[in-house]
């Protein structure tokens, strides 16, 4: 939260206080999920809450659904459906893509 002081994932005071604030939270899909319908059930789980999303915006926030693919070096390809894209932008929700080219053995435990 802002203002408040900084600490470690551990709980040890930094020096300084928060100049903003933030929330996230994971959604990790199976592995065999297909990336859309796994954002299409997402965007369904964070519908009840639309009303703090745009709390979020008229308040001078801002919200990101993120997404990391990583790609092992092959071309990644979708169709980001205008009805999804719809949804998440009557929420107020913005949709970030990442994507990384690697290689297995430099995938990051979860």
């Amino acid at each position: 939260m802002v203002g408040e002081r900084r600490t470690t994932p551990k709980g040890d005071l930094l020096d300084g206080r928060h100049s903003w604030s933030y929330w996230a939270s994971p959604f990790t899909p199976p592995d065999d999920s297909d990336l859309m319908a796994f954002v299409g059930r997402t965007v369904e789980e964070l519908k009840p809450h639309v009303t703090f999303f745009r709390h979020l915006r008229d308040t001078g926030g801002s919200v990101e659904f993120f997404v990391g693919l990583f790609a092992d070096g092959v071309n990644i390809g979708m169709i980001l459906p205008h009805d999804l894209m719809a949804e998440l932008g009557a929420m107020g929700i913005d949709l970030a893509l990442d994507i990384y080219d690697y290689k297995d053995e430099e995938i990051p435990a979860v």
